[in-house]
C-alpha cells in the first residue's frame, strides 16, 4: 500500500491558468525500477483517479489535480533526494506527497518528514499490538543475512511470527528457519499478503535450500492482505461509481493487458486510485472549511507554512470514511488505513482463503464460508514457551540428613564433654588440659550447629528468617574453628615453651593464659564478623540459572531460581577469614613438628595434630573450590555439609578417642614430671627440689633431641 504525506514546509503558490482553473500538484513518487518496480501499476491507477477526479464537476470544483511522478527505485537515498529536489523546486508547490510505493523508499522519507513539518500516516505493530493484549518478546532485522536473527528469534521463544520482507528475503529466511527447525507444528508464520508461491518458491543460488525443503517450511502459514478487490454485491457504491469490475475492464485498457494480473503490483494498483481519492475528498473539504473562515480564504492561498490548512487536512483525514474500490476507507486518529482484510492459509500446496475481517465495522473475523484452518498438530499451537520457575531449595530428605548427621556429631561432642568432665581428676586427662578440651568440644558443637543453620532455606522459613540462618551459619562456623583449633595449639604452644625454656627459671603456663590466646582468636573473628555485618551485610538475592527444556516437552522450559545469601563485597570477606584461619593451621602445624620428640603421649598432640590439620587441608582443598561452581542447590548443601562434619569428626576423633582409651594409662616412670606439669598447668607451685628435676628433665630431652639429629644425619 502506498502510504500519503501532506507537506507544509517552503512557500509558492498554486499555478493559475487562463480559464481561472487553479493546478494543485501533487508529487509522486513511484518505484518505477529497483527490487520491485511498481510503478507500472502505480501510475495508470493514479492516472484513472486523476481523471476522474478532475471530470467530477462536485469535487475540487475550479481546481485540476496533476500528479509529478518521480522514480523512488525502491531505495531510500534517492526517493529522499527527489522528494527535496521537488520541494526546493518553487515553480510549483506540492499540495500532498503520495508514495514512495515500498518499504524501503517509504521510511527513510518518512524519517526526514519531521523536518519539514510534514503529518503523515503509518502502521505502528508494536503500538497496535500492545493495544490489543500481544506482546512483542523479540523485534529483529537485517540486511542481508537472518541467520543470527533467526537464532535470536528462536531463543527468545517466539512461536508467532510475523515477517515483513520481500520475497527474495523470505527464502534467505524460510532456509534459516528449515534448519532451525522453527516450522510445524509448534511455529505460526503470519506474512504479508501479496507473498505467492510460485514467487517464493524459485531456484535460489544463495541458499542452501531445497525447493521442497522451503514448502515444508511454508506449508500452513498465513498471510493478511488488505483485500483488493471486494466482490460482495451488498456493497455499498463506490465514491468514484466504479464497481470493481468496471474498475478493472477501465485499468485492462489503460495498460493495454489482457493479463494484468501478471503486472507487478498488481494487488496494490486499487490502493493507489483510493489514495488519491482521499487526497482529493481532503482537500474539497478543507477548501470549503477555508471559505467560511473571517476572513475566507482558498486552496489558492496555501503556502507551506500554513500550519491551520494543514491541522484542518489531518483531522478531515482522520474522521473521513468513504466506499472505494478496495472497500470502506477509512482512516484511524493516528492515520492508520482501515480495511478489509483478508486471511489466506497455505495448505497443500496452495493458497485458500480461511477468513476476512472487516476492521472498519466490527473488527471481527468472518470464518463462514471460506475453507477450513487446517493445524498440523490438529490444534493451534501455544503462543509461547511455558516458562516455569523453577526455585531449587534443599529438598526435606537432604537437609533431614544434614540434621541427622549434625545431632550425631554434637552428640558425640557432648560424650566426649562429659567424659572430659567425669574423668577431669585423672592423670592422663589432667595432662591433656581438660578446661582447654572443653573449650575444643564447645567448638565442635558450633561447627556441627552451622549444618543445621545452612540447611534452612526459603523452602521452610521466610526470607527474613532466611538472611538470619545464613548469618548463625557463618557465626558459629567461624568462631567454631577458631574455638577447635585455637585450643588444640594453645596447648601445644605450652608443651613447646616448657620444653624450649633453656634457663633455670621456673616457666609458669597457667590456663588462663591459653584461655586469653584462645580468646583474642575469637575476638579477631568476632571483629571481622561485626564489620562484615555492618559495612556489607549479608541479604537474600535471587540469581537466575541457565534456562533448561523439558526433557519430555520442549514447549516447556524451566528458569532455575536460587534464593543465596550473599553481600556485595562477600569474595574479600570469605578470603579475609580464610588468611586468618590458614595462619592459625600453619602456625599449629610449626608447633606439631616443634614438639614432635616430646616423649610423653598423654602431654603431647603434636601428631594428632598433625593427622586434624592434614585432614581439614584436604578436605578444604577439595571442598572449598568445587562448593564454588557446584550450581545445584542440594549437591552443593550435601558436599558443604559433608566437609564441615567430616573434618569435625575427624577432628575430635583423632584428638579424644586416644583419651578415651587410655584414660587409665601413665607411664610410673614419668610421674615426677607429670606431677610437675600439672602443677605448672594448675598453680605453678615448685620446690627446688622439683624445678632441679623438671630442669634435668628438659636437658635429658635435648640431649636425646640432639643425639636424633646426629643419627639421621
Amino acid at each position: 500500500m502506498l502510504l500519503l504525506f501532506f507537506l507544509v514546509t517552503t512557500a509558492s503558490t498554486p499555478s493559475v491558468c487562463q480559464s481561472n482553473v487553479t493546478k494543485l500538484y501533487l508529487l509522486g513518487l513511484y518505484p518505477e525500477s529497483g527490487p520491485w518496480a511498481g510503478a507500472q501499476t502505480a501510475i495508470p491507477a493514479t492516472e484513472l483517479a486523476v481523471k476522474d477526479i478532475n471530470g467530477n464537476p462536485d469535487i475540487l470544483p475550479g481546481y485540476e489535480i496533476l500528479v509529478i511522478p518521480r522514480d523512488s527505485e525502491c531505495n531510500g537515498g534517492k526517493a529522499t533526494d527527489e522528494m527535496y529536489r521537488e520541494l526546493f523546486n518553487k515553480s510549483t508547490t506540492k499540495v500532498m506527497v503520495i508514495g514512495a510505493g515500498c518499504s524501503l523508499a517509504t521510511e527513510p522519507t518518512a524519517q526526514a518528514s519531521h523536518y519539514w513539518n510534514l503529518i503523515q500516516t503509518m502502521a505502528e505493530f508494536h503500538r497496535d499490538a500492545k493495544d490489543v493484549g500481544i506482546q512483542v518478546i523479540a523485534s529483529e532485522s537485517f540486511v542481508d543475512d537472518p541467520t543470527t536473527h533467526v537464532e535470536h528469534l528462536k531463543e527468545s521463544g517466539a512461536r508467532i511470527i510475523v515477517g515483513e520482507f520481500y520475497t527474495n528475503m523470505a527464502r534467505k529466511v524460510y532456509c534459516q528457519a528449515y534448519h532451525q527447525k522453527m516450522y510445524g507444528a509448534k511455529y505460526v508464520w503470519i506474512v504479508p499478503g501479496w507473498h505467492t508461491l510460485n514467487s517464493l518458491l524459485v531456484a535460489d543460488d544463495s541458499i542452501d535450500c531445497s525447493l521442497d525443503q522451503l514448502k515444508e517450511v511454508v506449508s500452513g502459514q498465513f498471510g493478511l492482505a488488505v483485500l483488493s478487490f471486494p466482490t460482495d454485491p451488498r456493497r455499498a457504491p463506490t465514491v468514484s461509481g466504479l464497481t470493481s469490475r468496471k474498475f478493472l475492464e477501465r485499468f485492462k485498457l489503460l495498460v493495454d493487458s489482457e493479463d494484468p494480473e501478471s503486472l507487478i503490483g498488481f494487488l496494490d494498483m486499487p490502493f493507489t486510485y483510493d489514495t488519491v481519492w482521499t487526497a482529493a475528498l481532503a482537500l474539497h473539504e478543507a477548501d470549503q472549511q477555508l471559505r467560511n473562515l473571517d476572513p475566507p480564504k482558498t486552496l489558492a492561498d496555501f503556502t507551506y507554512d500554513d500550519t491551520v490548512t494543514v491541522q484542518m487536512l489531518f483531522d478531515i483525514i482522520s474522521r473521513m470514511t468513504f466506499e472505494g474500490i478496495t472497500g470502506p476507507v477509512k482512516f484511524t486518529s493516528s492515520g492508520d488505513r482501515l480495511g478489509l482484510i483478508q486471511i489466506w492459509q497455505i495448505q497443500d500446496n496452495s493458497r485458500v482463503d480461511v477468513g476476512m475481517m472487516d476492521s472498519v465495522a466490527n473488527k471481527h473475523i468472518t470464518w463462514q464460508g471460506y475453507e477450513p484452518v487446517l493445524w498440523e498438530g490438529e490444534a493451534p499451537p501455544i503462543d509461547f514457551i511455558i516458562e516455569l520457575e523453577d526455585r531449587q531449595t534443599i529438598k526435606t530428605a537432604v537437609f533431614i540428613t544434614g540434621v541427622i548427621f549434625a545431632t550425631v556429631g554434637i552428640i558425640l561432642a557432648c560424650c566426649f564433654l562429659a567424659f572430659n568432665i567425669h574423668f577431669r581428676t585423672l592423670r592422663v586427662i589432667k595432662m591433656s588440659s581438660p578446661n582447654i578440651n572443653n573449650l575444643m568440644l564447645i567448638g565442635g558443637m558450633l561447627a556441627y550447629s552451622s549444618v543445621i543453620f545452612q540447611g534452612v532455606d526459603t523452602s521452610i522459613a521466610s526470607t527474613e528468617t532466611f538472611v538470619w540462618m545464613c548469618k548463625a551459619k557463618t557465626w558459629c562456623l567461624s568462631i567454631g574453628f577458631s574455638l577447635a583449633f585455637g585450643s588444640m595449639f594453645s596447648k601445644t604452644w605450652r608443651v613447646h615453651k616448657i620444653f624450649t625454656n633453656k634457663t633455670t627459671t621456673k616457666m609458669v603456663v597457667k590456663d588462663q593464659r591459653l584461655f586469653s590466646w584462645v580468646a583474642s582468636l575469637v575476638f579477631l573473628d568476632v571483629a571481622v564478623l561485626v564489620l562484615w555485618e555492618i559495612i556489607d551485610p549479608l541479604v537474600a538475592l535471587e540469581k537466575h540459572r541457565d534456562k533448561v527444556t523439558d526433557e519430555q516437552n520442549d514447549d516447556i522450559v524451566y528458569a532455575p531460581i536460587q534464593v543465596l545469601c550473599e553481600s556485595r563485597n562477600q569474595t574479600y570477606w570469605i578470603g579475609a577469614f580464610y588468611v586468618i584461619d590458614g595462619l592459625l593451621l600453619i602456625f599449629g602445624a610449626f608447633l606439631a613438628w616443634e614438639t614432635r620428640t616430646v616423649s610423653i603421649p598423654a602431654l603431647n598432640d603434636s601428631k594428632n595434630i598433625g593427622v586434624c590439620v592434614y585432614n581439614v587441608l584436604i578436605l578444604s582443598f577439595v571442598g572449598a573450590p568445587v562448593s564454588f561452581v557446584l550450581e545445584d542447590r542440594n549437591a552443593n548443601y550435601a558436599l558443604e555439609a559433608c566437609m564441615i562434619w567430616l573434618a569435625t569428626t575427624l577432628t575430635l576423633s583423632v584428638i579424644f578417642v586416644p583419651k578415651v582409651r587410655s584414660r587409665y594409662d601413665v607411664q610410673p616412670a614419668q610421674s615426677m614430671l607429670v606431677s610437675q606439669i600439672i602443677r605448672s598447668q594448675h598453680c605453678g607451685h615448685l620446690t627446688d627440689a622439683e624445678r632441679e628435676i623438671q630442669r634435668l628433665r628438659r636437658e635429658l630431652d635435648r640431649m636425646k633431641m640432639a643425639v636424633d639429629r646426629t643419627t639421621t644425619k
